[in-house]
């Protein structure tokens, strides 16, 4: 393939693609767009104090993406945000308590914590001391919290069409989506990676077109379709591969750093 010339922006996913399955960064990165001179940021569906590390170790000083694109953080200051309707919030989490479904729900400050699940563990575990988890509360009371998005892990894939389809039913403003393997993100409807990223270049005043964006999952889709270059680690699902413009080596194997050194001038 030609090289990539005049790009202006890098976009990159963090779990799965920029890093390892031990959740190690790539440490070539930031040598190799310091040299090239081009900037980068995050599009994420951590939360702000879990994506604090990498944007400290990559020195990001551009605004960054959380939550799935429920949120979009400049330094400490929040400067885009789209919670979940409370009514609906309220009545999506009912639904899930009436079928028995362990949920964490984020703010941008608290975490309420419904149910027991060894798999929502490791996301609970990744926010000790970092924020307040909070276990004993009444599921109407979050109507006075912004919620940006709420975690369920399920692996029974029929089960959970089924729940995905009465929330829709009765949450005209909330979906409730596969983000990656067995993962699922209840936000607001407009919420989405790719409308986060579309809000983003404007703001930068950046052409879509002279940005690079990689994923590996579900939940970036809708982010290479708001540019102009995708790139999918090698280890993305073959249908997600399908959809990017190029596929790169592992997040194993530094495919983003690969890709970067390789073609993006």
């Amino acid at each position: 393939m030609d090289k990539l010339k005049n790009i202006q922006l890098i976009l990159c996913d963090l779990d799965g693609t920029l890093l390892d399955d031990q959740k190690r960064f790539d440490p070539y990165l930031k040598d190799i767009l310091e040299k090239k001179q081009i900037p980068l940021t995050f599009v994420s569906g951590r939360n702000y104090h879990i994506i604090q590390d990498l944007i400290k170790k990559y020195e990001i000083n551009l605004p960054y993406i959380t939550n799935n694109g429920a949120n979009i953080f400049l330094n400490d200051q929040c400067i885009y945000k789209k919670s979940i309707v409370s009514e609906e919030l309220v009545r999506a989490l009912k639904i899930l308590e009436a079928s028995n479904i362990p949920y964490l729900a984020y703010s941008n400050f608290k975490i309420f914590c419904k149910g027991n699940q060894p798999e929502l563990e490791v996301f609970k575990q990744r926010l000790i001391d970092k924020c307040e988890i909070i276990y004993d509360f009444d599921t109407d009371s979050l109507r006075q919290e912004e919620i940006f998005k709420v975690v369920i892990i399920n692996t029974n894939v029929q089960f959970m069409k089924s729940i995905q389809n009465e929330i829709h039913m009765n949450c005209l403003h909330t979906h409730c989506v596969q983000s990656e393997g067995y993962v699922y993100t209840l936000s607001h409807r407009k919420v989405s990676k790719g409308a986060a990223v579309q809000w983003l270049l404007k703001y930068l005043n950046v052409n879509p077109e002279k940005v690079v964006a990689f994923g590996d999952n579900y939940n970036d889709v809708s982010m290479f379709k708001a540019v102009g270059i995708s790139v999918a680690v090698d280890n993305a699902l073959q249908d997600i591969k399908k959809q990017a413009t190029y596929v790169t080596k592992s997040n194993q194997n530094h495919g983003v750093s690969w890709f970067v050194s390789k073609y993006v001038e």
